[in-house]
């Protein structure tokens, strides 16, 4: 799944200079699990940025085209998000 974030990611972080990242692809961190559609939340990802610009239309992407960033947690509201922030 390519998704945009705003705000964008510090480039200069991951070796980018000033050029920040504003799109991502997320993909399941667990076997047999699916974006398209979600069917349990929250739904861990991995989040990789696009190595080339611009960013393959194609719906295929090989491991060359990206770098893997990031490990996530998609919820599915903003509520259940910052829940999930809180201690218990």
């Amino acid at each position: 799944m390519v998704v945009a974030i705003a705000p964008p990611l510090v480039g200069q972080e991951y070796g980018l200079g000033g050029e920040d990242i504003s799109s991502v692809l997320l993909s399941p961190r667990h076997k047999g699990h699916s974006l398209f559609p979600i069917t349990a939340w929250p739904e861990f990802v991995y989040v990789a940025r696009f190595l080339d610009e611009p960013i393959p239309v194609s719906g295929m992407v090989a491991d060359d085209q990206v770098e893997l960033i990031l490990w996530g947690v998609l919820h599915r509201t903003k509520a259940e998000a910052e829940a999930a922030r809180r201690p218990a």
